[in-house]
């Protein structure tokens, strides 16, 4: 094990062949996505932190009622004020368009 330097490895920022999204902040390493830092944080302070967590099975129930909470009942101000789940459920209003076409076809002209 590499000792603690205050920075991540290398291997840990984006394995070979792969890349993850991170976000740089101005002084420090750099992080994964900053979507899921922010969900970290709003799950820590809006729901964890205001209670009395007994052991790790009370942890993971809690955990799960902030998802519900999370999707299903509180607002996100990124998608418009709605909740992720009345978003995931909306009717788009316009079909995707797909391109019907198969590939390496001769059309007949």
């Amino acid at each position: 094990m590499a000792p603690a330097t205050g920075r991540w490895p290398s291997s840990a920022t984006s394995p070979p062949g792969r890349s993850w999204p991170t976000c740089a902040p101005a002084i420090g390493r750099r992080r994964p996505s900053g979507v899921i830092e922010r969900f970290y944080e709003s799950i820590k302070y809006e729901h964890l932190y205001r209670r009395e967590i007994g052991d790790g099975l009370a942890l993971a129930q809690e955990v799960a009622s902030y998802l519900t909470v999370y999707n299903s009942v509180r607002p996100h101000e990124a998608i418009g004020f709605a909740t992720p789940l009345a978003r995931y459920l909306e009717v788009p209003s316009t079909p995707p368009t797909a391109n019907l076409q198969p590939s390496g076809t001769v059309s007949d002209s």
